[in-house]
């Protein structure tokens, strides 16, 4: 074999030679730090891919949030050592420990500000979904407690009732086309008879039941009353009024359960229990009104009449006198009527066509109360009468609000919970005592 022998490299001059041999160093080093860069990269590579494997093993367990954490922390650690890979041929071995650290704490800094920036992003998407999954579900509670017709009514057939000049009258004839529907609501109507056996034994139970518990309670109420000052005493009985109402809104609440029908009373005191349950259970924010309207001077069938208002934009009121009634319908632009009673009513107020809930029906007496458990003098009474009052609710599926005030007074207690039947119901308070 001949090997080829190449001849020595003439220059021209000194400084040409001198170039030519820094060239070839400055390519040498390039070499050398190319090849170095490999092998470092290739250690690094074994060492992270060996790290990772081993945490896998290690975490299989952790929650899914610590893992997501975990594994951007090795991909931001990563793609730092692969931006800072360039500078390491030519840096000490101390220097490469202090970049290894370096990159360490920056990636943790970049990981806390994107979780700060995206929980802060979370919450105030979680502040706005909560707030449209709560609308939605007191849109669904009220739709079905209002609507419900599971019960029987004893003083009229099971139509929706309206108004016209102040007769009760079908709604459906309310615009005055008699078209087959009006006619065979208007017969139902004029051949129904009510039978009342039934309603009046239930109304002999609700009063036996009521009396029982004011004899039983009345003691425990005195002598709280002795142990307290004027102030408090007037503030305690503020409230003890509204658990009577309340207890006995409850009372009718499991009559109606039993005895499957009752008049507009029953109908809407179980509603009414109903909604101050659910706004407890889930939280709601409800302003619930029971209202009360009277025909005094006229002949009609029906002469009184109780219903809910729900959200409403009027404050409680008194009126007496067809024209100060009128006034006061004229005055609620907001609003929803829920009534069970006629045929599970539930309407908008101010664009109710029926005519039974405004002026056209006639009415000369209303009363509008609201009902609630957020007791602003709660915490001015006395430890004993605190502790009463939160039992008294307790024993009746109630509580005060916010829930944080009976804390300290729970004790397991039987509710007599009333049976659902169909979609859930409500009610209200007439005929208290």
């Amino acid at each position: 074999m001949h090997h080829k022998h190449h001849s020595p490299r003439q220059f021209s001059s000194h400084q040409e030679k001198n170039k030519y041999n820094l060239d070839v160093l400055e390519q040498q080093r390039k070499q050398q730090e190319h090849q170095t860069n490999i092998r470092t990269h290739a250690k690094l590579r074994t060492l992270l891919e060996g790290e990772t494997k081993h945490r896998r093993r290690k975490i299989v367990h952790k929650p899914p949030a610590v893992l997501k954490r975990e594994k951007l922390e090795e991909s931001v650690f990563i793609a730092t050592i692969n931006y800072l890979l360039p500078f390491f041929g030519s840096l000490s071995k101390k220097q490469m420990i202090a970049l290894c650290f370096f990159a360490m704490i920056a990636g943790r800094y970049v990981i806390e500000a994107s979780e700060k920036v995206n929980d802060k992003i979370g919450k105030q998407s979680r502040k706005q979904r909560p707030l449209k999954e709560k609308e939605a579900l007191k849109a669904k509670v009220y739709h079905d407690i209002c609507t419900e017709t599971a019960f029987i009514t004893t003083n009229k057939p099971n139509i929706t009732l309206g108004s016209k000049e102040g007769v009760l009258i079908p709604k459906v004839c309310v615009t005055g086309k008699m078209t087959n529907e009006c006619l065979f609501n208007q017969h139902v109507l004029a051949s129904f008879v009510p039978d009342f056996r039934i309603l009046s034994k239930m109304r002999e139970d609700f009063r036996k039941t009521n009396g029982n518990w004011m004899i039983s309670s009345s003691d425990t109420i005195y002598k709280i009353m002795d142990m307290q000052s004027k102030e408090q005493n007037l503030a305690y009985m503020g409230i003890m009024d509204v658990i009577a109402k309340l207890r006995q809104a409850y009372t009718k609440a499991n009559l109606i359960q039993q005895s499957k029908e009752g008049n507009c009373d029953e109908h809407t005191a179980y509603a009414f229990t109903t909604l101050m349950q659910k706004k407890l259970q889930y939280g709601l924010e409800m302003k619930i009104q029971v209202v009360e309207v009277h025909a005094s001077q006229s002949t009609r069938f029906i002469q009184d009449h109780t219903y809910l208002l729900i959200d409403s934009d009027i404050e409680d009121v008194e009126a007496r006198g067809i024209k100060e009634v009128n006034a006061v319908f004229d005055k609620i632009t907001k609003g929803n009527i829920c009534d069970p009673w006629n045929r599970g009513y539930y309407a908008d107020f101010k664009t109710d066509d029926s005519g039974l809930y405004k002026s056209e029906a006639g009415w000369d007496f209303l009363s509008l109360k609201t009902y609630s458990l957020k007791f602003k003098e709660f915490k001015q009474l006395s430890v004993d009468a605190q502790r009463f009052i939160c039992h008294e609710l307790q024993g009746i599926g109630f509580d005060v609000e916010p829930k944080e005030a009976c804390r300290m007074f729970k004790k397991p207690v039987k509710t007599e919970q009333p049976a659902a039947t169909g979609q859930e119901k409500g009610y209200a308070l007439k005929d208290m005592l």
